[in-house]
């Protein structure tokens, strides 16, 4: 290796000879030989590290029983070194594969014992494989006749180099004079650094102070021009201002997290240790701060992450951070091989490669048009209509163009300029308008400024060990930006195409369409090859198409004449052919994008329009096809003959089905040279490959009876990839439940909607899922809680809602015609399964008869009944009228428990055919809206009395002593540990403090579960579940860091963190207590009409007013009084109620109505677009007011006044006015002036006064 292009670099040839050339390492003495020399450990220390990592060198022996033996030396130094939290690297030769592909001449896909045992080993030492680049085997046999290959040598590492060395990578390279390759590792490869361009963060948009930072800058810009120009420009214009505004309140994120960390944890000593108001209110200013910084970084990492499936929240930083230094380290391109096969390096040469490559692939010179547009015509026989031209034609209304920016999902790569989605939803107040003006500005000029289809590809590897450039995938990345606003425009012209192309393409193409599933034509693929394998079987054949980069590859012009054929408006097409012949690229290459080009042909992938483009352009093949079978120049396969099947399209990948004669295969070929001569779509031939049966000499063959559990190997591999990632160990027991409910069961749902998976497959797919959930190590058959079977039960009886796979793994059949005997017509079921054998005989009626055929137009044709099954089937039958009277077509129809669906229904099915358990009545306690998800998860596993406690664990026999970790006087049960032990009585006591002053300590489970259902004012339901789960998780916490860890946190201190979590939540229970909306009122409110005619039925957040109103109800100038608030629960408010609950920590010492008012005119609660409506006091009036009018009072509020007796009073002076005005029939009467409470109010005032004088 060249010290010039790498920096840091640590090079083995394995095979006895070890030499280790470095760059900037020196070693220290400290190494150590174990396992009779195939281990060798050294500490190292570097100039570039302020401290050291460790590297272990091996060479594993021949021999499974002796290699067993240093597995088991590498779990124990693991264990050592699992303390120190240092880099370890460990390379080598281990003389050992992980998985069957890494055998060049695998007998079976199965995993072996000896593997198992290796994956066991790493797994629990936490070694995974570093990325690495060059040869994928490392080892051969030297052998001419049979060569074989392997992968023996590895380069693995823990999480802490992966964290300390996110850019490091291994390179396998040539054997030379060994028999192994040579190894290395490129610790900090020498990377080309360019300016980075402008990306937006979406942590930028939780400041409260960013939307009006935004606003100012917004309305201050000045730009003259098109729509479309000053668009462009105000967006560029403020990405200085943005990138200033990330640098002061952002910059050196992690650092700052930490260093708002310490602080908090110091404020929170000195609070605890001298509880004053100072310093209370410190460390509340601190946590805030921390807060802040914590919510950013969480936003950042989930950003980089491009995680989807789960929400930002509690706990999931780490993934995130994970994730984002996974997808770096898969990502980065170190090597490139190019068509000579000469390695290409550094990063220079890398990119102008793939510049190169790209250039030629989408900007090379194109020929003129060799089709006719005429000749179009006759292929494509679809027409418009008036009305469907009419409709193409339309003009986008203004919401038709906000609505597609908001369909826009989250958390997606941003374009060439560096702004999300994210950005354009929570600035829309501010630039929607302007947006709207220049998307409308394309639509009615159809010119489409050239900054706003600019395209920076990104190259995504499709394999492991990615070299080649047909190994990466280019994605466009135009998706938002200031300029790229192009996929907007695309998005709206995609949803007006879509709807018709369902009525030009053929059933022939399955992909892309709505409606339309990839399965059902796998279903019929796998119809049409069954018995491919047999020796006596009518010739036939089947060539499977590929595509040569079919989308970079398409011709404009071939896309525009297909549109013209089927009578698309010539206003539409010009508006398609603006968006498909403007776009420039530019590459990406590991952060850094270079080169600029125009394109001169293709669809860029990653665009709304592309997919229907192209299934358009590939239905006049699919019409080309299907002339020349008519015409007969090709002759259809036996089975699909009577149906005039010619052929099957996914996408870009064609299965052509004819007769197996060689002249039909070259009319197909014919038929593929025409189709490439017209739109530039070439054949593929290394992934094209044809399958021939019932020859005298067969060509080739293919598999077609039922797949073996072994041949399900790479459904298995792709879960066990997932389950194995480093990310994912991180994931709490409730992130667990979300990965395979969502990720996991999208994989395995495919796959069962398509085929039905061997019985054993789906059982070592449950086993996978089950260790997963239990150890986060799939490798560990131990430690499941719970079976699986109650885990897959709905959370109501008792489970965690996941579905189970073996009652999904079930085939539900129908058919064209009603079959008399098989198909499902009559509620006794199907007949022949009723009847049996002896019932076509029985009955006189032939086992293929169809329904209509065993009756007449006299009545039905079944011989008397003999036995009790054909009276039953008499009776029903002459209760139903005869088929041959009904004039309507026969039909199927979806019936789940006598319940007739519109379709199929996955819900109903599933619901029907999973077992049930009766409904518990415990599960709201534990499973609720607003609760925490890993509480929630330790509080089911705590009331199934599943944890392992010492009590439960020396019944199993794991260890001997039962005693509490807590207080060591009794034995460790769950209700003891988590109830009433010394330690738990004393937090349960801090928490009875708080909620419910005289509350006992509970004596068993069932009492805390009856705590936690009772409702009252002060502690709702709610508020008691959160606070039990918060408790019972924390009190576990603790117990395992005595246990696990020899730490022991005071119950005050325990305490605390459970405090300091109600109160991040208690911003969610008032909205999420109530479902739509709510009234929340003070206790010294007198309720005397219903107010709710009062209330505005647009408003968000409607408040009564304390001193004055000045009549205008949504003038923030009007005092807000919190003792009567009504509120709509939606994402509004409950953003404002987060924003109402952080602001306390700006104002210490402010009750929340003082904050309120603070608030309530905040440039943050107009970003929103809450609406607030102080309420009028004619009709929610209150003590400050002198006077009132007793025939529109609705509510009355007793504030201004201070002392309990004397509020009382006056209350009850107003009562009796109010008793004395009804019963005089709402005539004569009126509210006394309330004397108690002004004098109390003015006495208050003066000794305040005189205390502050």
């Amino acid at each position: 290796m060249d010290d010039k292009a790498y920096s840091r670099c640590l090079e083995v040839f394995p095979r006895r000879c070890f030499f280790l050339r470095t760059t900037g390492v020196d070693f220290s003495s400290e190494t150590q030989f174990m396992a009779a020399d195939y281990l060798k450990m050294m500490w190292r220390r570097t100039e570039f590290l302020d401290d050291s990592v460790v590297v272990s060198i091996v060479y594993a022996a021949n021999e499974a029983i002796t290699r067993k033996e240093l597995w088991e030396e590498l779990l124990l130094l693991s264990v050592s070194l699992s303390g120190n939290g240092k880099p370890w690297i460990m390379l080598g030769d281990f003389n050992q594969v992980l998985c069957p592909a890494e055998h060049s001449q695998a007998t079976s896909l199965n995993v072996n014992r000896r593997m198992k045992v290796f994956r066991d080993c790493l797994f629990e030492a936490e070694l995974c494989d570093l990325v690495f680049k060059g040869n994928t085997f490392t080892w051969w046999n030297k052998s001419a006749t049979r060569p074989v290959a392997k992968k023996l040598d590895r380069i693995l590492v823990n999480e802490s180099w992966c964290s300390r060395f996110p850019s490091a990578y291994a390179v396998f390279g040539e054997p030379d004079f060994s028999d192994h390759a040579s190894c290395g590792v490129i610790i900090n490869p020498l990377m080309h650094r360019e300016k980075r361009p402008f990306r937006f963060y979406n942590f930028l948009l939780q400041n409260p102070d960013f939307i009006s930072l935004v606003g100012e800058l917004w309305y201050s810009i000045n730009v003259v021009g098109s729509s479309m120009f000053k668009m462009s420009k105000k967006l560029k214009a403020l990405k200085n201002p943005i990138r200033t505004f990330s640098m002061e309140n952002f910059s050196n994120l992690e650092k700052r997290v930490k260093e708002a960390h310490n602080l908090v944890l110091y404020r929170q000593n000195k609070t605890l240790s001298d509880p004053t108001i100072p310093n209370a209110a410190l460390e509340m200013e601190a946590q805030r701060k921390w807060l802040i910084l914590v919510k950013a970084e969480e936003s950042f990492f989930c950003q980089r992450s491009r995680v989807t499936w789960m929400g930002e929240g509690d706990s999931n930083t780490s993934y995130f951070h994970r994730m984002a230094d996974s997808r770096k380290a898969v990502n980065t391109i170190h090597i490139i091989i190019d068509d000579n096969g000469v390695k290409i390096d550094t990063q220079l040469g890398i990119k102008e490669h793939c510049i190169e490559y790209f250039s030629n692939l989408l900007g090379g010179e194109v020929g003129p048009p060799m089709l006719i547009q005429e000749d179009f015509d006759l292929l494509l026989p679809f027409r418009c209509s008036h009305d469907q031209k009419k409709e193409l034609a339309m003009s986008f209304s203004r919401q038709d163009i906000k609505s597609a920016f908001f369909s826009f999902p989250s958390n997606k790569t941003s374009g060439p300029d560096g702004f999300p989605v994210e950005f354009f939803k929570e600035t829309w107040s501010v630039i929607g308008t302007e947006v709207t003006d220049a998307v409308s500005e394309f639509f009615t000029s159809s010119v489409l400024l050239k900054q706003w289809n600019a395209t920076t590809l990104v190259l995504i590897p499709k394999i492991t060990n990615a070299s080649k450039m047909n190994d990466f995938r280019p994605i466009s990345c135009n998706d938002f930006g200031p300029i790229t606003l192009y996929k907007v425009i695309a998005r709206l012209l995609t949803n007006r195409l879509q709807c018709l192309l369902s009525q030009v393409i053929s059933p022939f193409q399955s992909a892309f369409l709505p409606g339309r599933f990839l399965a059902e034509n796998v279903l019929l693929a796998t119809e049409l090859v069954q018995g491919y394998n047999r020796q006596n079987i009518d010739p036939r054949g089947m060539l499977k198409v590929d595509l040569r980069k079919a989308f970079d590859s398409i011709r404009w012009d071939f896309i525009i004449s297909a549109l013209k054929a089927i009578g698309i408006p010539d206003r539409f097409v010009y508006w398609i052919t603006q968006c498909i012949s403007t776009p420039t690229f530019s590459v990406c290459v590991n952060g850094n994008t270079g080169g600029f080009f125009k394109s001169t042909r293709g669809l860029r992938q990653g665009n709304p329009l592309s997919p229907f483009l192209f299934v358009l352009a590939m239905e006049v093949f699919s019409s080309l096809l299907n002339s020349r079978f008519q015409a007969g120049y090709i002759h259809y396969h036996p089975k699909t003959s009577p149906l005039s099947i010619s052929h099957l399209m996914f996408a870009d990948d064609i299965m052509v089905f004819f007769d197996g004669g060689s002249s039909s295969l070259h009319g197909i070929s014919e038929a593929l040279e025409d189709f490439a001569f017209w739109s530039g779509l070439v054949l593929n031939r290394e992934k094209t490959h044809l399958y021939l049966a019932g020859l005298d000499r067969i060509e080739a063959s293919t598999i077609a009876r039922k797949l073996r559990i072994a041949e399900y190997g790479p459904l298995l591999e792709k879960l066990a990839k997932r389950f194995r990632s480093w990310s994912v160990k991180c994931l709490s027991f409730a992130g667990r439940v979300q990965l395979i409910a969502s990720v996991i069961s999208g994989i395995i749902n495919f796959w069962i909607s398509t085929f039905i998976l061997p019985k054993g497959c789906v059982k070592r797919i449950e086993a996978l899922c089950a260790r997963f959930l239990w150890s986060g190590n799939i490798d560990v058959k131990k430690g499941a809680k719970v079976a699986w079977s109650e885990v897959c039960l709905p959370k109501e009886e008792g489970g965690v809602g996941l579905r189970r796979f073996t009652v999904l793994n079930t085939t539900l059949w129908d058919g064209k015609k009603i079959s008399f005997w098989f198909d499902n017509w009559s509620p006794l079921g199907p007949l022949f399964k009723l009847f049996g054998s002896s019932g076509p005989r029985a009955l006189c009626i032939p086992i293929q008869a169809k329904v209509a055929d065993a009756c007449s137009d006299v009545g039905w044709l079944i011989s008397p009944p003999r036995t009790d099954q054909a009276l039953a089937l008499l009776i029903h039958l002459t209760t139903i009228a005869l088929p041959c009277f009904d004039s309507s077509p026969d039909t199927f129809v979806w019936i789940v428990d006598d319940f007739t669906c519109h379709g199929f229904s996955a819900a109903r099915t599933w619901e029907a055919m999973r077992p049930k358990k009766p409904v518990k009545d415990w599960t709201k306690s534990v499973w609720f809206k607003g609760s925490v998800p890993k509480h929630a998860f330790n509080m089911w596993v705590s009331h199934l009395n599943r944890l392992p406690t010492r009590q439960r664990l020396a019944a199993w026999g794991v260890t001997t002593t039962t005693d509490c970790c807590l207080c060591s006087s009794r034995p460790e049960s769950r209700d003891h540990l988590l109830l009433y032990c010394v330690f738990s009585a004393v937090i349960w006591k801090l928490v009875f403090f708080r909620l419910t002053p005289s509350q006992a300590i509970f004596n068993s489970w069932a009492e805390l579960l009856s705590w936690t259902r009772i409702n009252s004012s002060k502690a709702p339901s709610l508020l008691r579940k959160i606070a039990a789960q918060a408790s019972v998780f924390h009190l576990w916490k603790q117990r395992n860091n005595v246990l696990h860890n020899s730490i022991f946190i005071s119950p005050a201190t325990v305490f605390h963190f459970i405090d300091r979590e109600l109160e991040n939540l208690y911003r969610y229970i008032q909205i999420l207590f109530f479902r739509q909306m709510f009234v929340k009122k003070d206790m010294d409110i007198l309720w005397l009409r219903d107010p709710f005619p009062q209330f505005d039925p647009d408003a968000d957040f409607q408040i009564a007013c304390d001193l004055f109103f000045n009549g205008n109800l949504s003038d923030t100038h009007n005092t807000a009084n919190g003792g009567f608030k009504f509120v709509i629960s939606n994402r509004k408010t409950i953003k404002f109620y987060n924003y109402w609950y952080e602001s306390r920590l700006r104002f210490p010492g402010k009750n929340e109505q003082k904050v309120l008012n603070r608030i309530k005119a905040d440039q943050y609660v107009k970003k929103i677009g809450l609406k607030i409506r102080f309420l009028d006091m004619t009709h929610f009036g209150n003590f400050c007011q002198r006077h009132w009018d007793i025939t529109k009072i609705c509510i009355m509020h007793g504030n201004c006044c201070f002392g309990q007796e004397s509020k009382l009073k006056d209350l009850r002076q107003m009562m009796e006015d109010w008793t004395s005005f009804v019963s005089n029939g709402n005539r004569k009467g009126g509210f006394r002036q309330q004397m108690n409470c002004p004098r109390s109010f003015r006495q208050m005032f003066h000794k305040n006064h005189k205390r502050i004088g």
